[in-house]
C-alpha cells in the first residue's frame, strides 16, 4: 500500500511539473503576438487601420493609420470588411518581413502570416494592400521592434 501512495505521489509530481513547463513555454513568444488590421474598401482605394493599437512609440508611425510595430514571430492578419467580394494580397516596395512569401497571392476575406525571426529591430517595410482587377492600393507600414 506505501509503495502505491509513493508511486502516485511521484506521478502526480511529474505530471505536475510537465504541466507547469507546457505552461511556462505557451505563455512565452513561442507563438507569438496576433496584430490585426482591419481593411476597408471603396472601389479600389483601401484604407487600413490596426485593431487593438499599434503598438508603436507615439513618434514611430507618425498619422499612418495602417502602420504597426511588432516583433519577430508575431503573427499578423489582415481582414477585410465582410461586405467585400474581392481578393486582395500584399504587395512589399522591397523584401518582405513575413516567412514563406506569405499575402504575395490573392486571397479572399484574410491573409493571417508570421513575421520572419531573421530581421533586426528597427527595420521597416513599406508595402501596399492591392485588391484584384485594380493597380494600386493603400500604403502600410510594418516597424520590426
Amino acid at each position: 500500500m506505501k509503495l502505491a501512495m509513493n508511486y502516485t505521489r511521484n506521478y502526480l509530481k511529474s505530471l505536475v511539473t510537465i504541466i507547469f513547463g507546457i505552461a511556462i513555454m505557451l505563455s512565452g513568444n513561442s507563438f507569438g503576438a496576433d496584430k490585426q488590421i482591419a481593411l476597408t474598401v471603396n472601389e479600389c482605394a483601401v484604407s487600413a487601420s490596426v485593431n487593438g493599437g499599434s503598438g508603436c512609440d507615439a513618434d514611430q508611425c507618425a498619422s499612418e493609420a495602417g502602420c504597426i510595430c511588432t516583433k519577430k514571430g508575431d503573427f499578423i492578419t489582415w481582414k477585410l470588411d465582410n461586405e467585400v467580394d474581392s481578393d486582395f494580397k500584399l504587395k512589399f516596395s522591397g523584401d518582405s518581413p513575413l516567412k514563406d512569401n506569405c499575402g504575395k497571392n490573392f486571397k479572399k476575406s484574410e491573409h493571417k502570416c508570421k513575421v520572419k525571426e531573421s530581421l533586426t529591430v528597427g527595420q521597416f517595410f513599406d508595402y501596399q494592400v492591392v485588391m484584384q482587377g485594380c493597380d494600386n492600393g493603400s500604403d502600410p507600414r510594418i516597424i520590426i521592434q
